[in-house]
């Protein structure tokens, strides 16, 4: 209820939960305790970001495999889901995910560019042009580092056009379905 009412009174993007941060760790994104903030997100059309990957702080770690949201995807499958931060280690088992299910993206926040796995990179220039999404985690990284070194990676201007705005205009910013 109360996101509900900060969505209707104020103009909101999206929604963010770090499973890691949340309860020690103790409850992965496949958990029920999670499916009323599902179950709303769906209802309002409104991206749900999840961080996936081993955090930096040191907590557990576990609750981040980008593999527990095989299950929220395969129940909420008009979720709009976003994996924030990157997925290191388990950068191939999110890129599956993606190839697998169409409500699913990847933000490289967190990530220096020129960090970024070759497959994933490879993915992003090919079936990944429209599931990967640009941010800098400003102020760790500043925005005019992560430009520069995205601009420096060998990618096609449309690839990386998509990667640096379209992606994110499109996963955020698409008109809402009416509530």
């Amino acid at each position: 209820r109360s996101l509900e009412s900060f969505v209707r009174d104020h103009p909101v993007s999206y929604t963010v939960m770090g499973p890691s941060f949340w309860g020690d760790g103790l409850y992965p994104p496949s958990d029920a305790v999670y499916y009323p903030l599902y179950t709303k997100c769906c209802e309002l059309d409104l991206p749900l970001c999840m961080n996936t990957g081993i955090p930096g702080p040191p907590i557990p770690g576990e609750a981040q495999h980008p593999m527990h949201l095989d299950r929220v995807c395969v129940r909420f499958p008009v979720l709009r889901l976003c994996m924030i931060h990157g997925a290191d280690p388990w950068w191939d088992v999110a890129i599956r995910l993606m190839l697998k299910y169409r409500n699913l993206r990847l933000m490289t926040s967190a990530w220096s560019p020129k960090r970024l796995p070759h497959t994933l990179l490879h993915y992003l220039s090919t079936r990944g042009k429209d599931r990967i999404l640009f941010a800098s985690d400003y102020p760790v990284l500043s925005f005019q580092r992560c430009l520069d070194e995205a601009r420096e990676l060998e990618l096609a201007p449309e690839v990386l056009a998509a990667w640096l705005h379209g992606n994110a205009e499109a996963f955020f910013f698409r008109a809402r379905k009416p509530a």
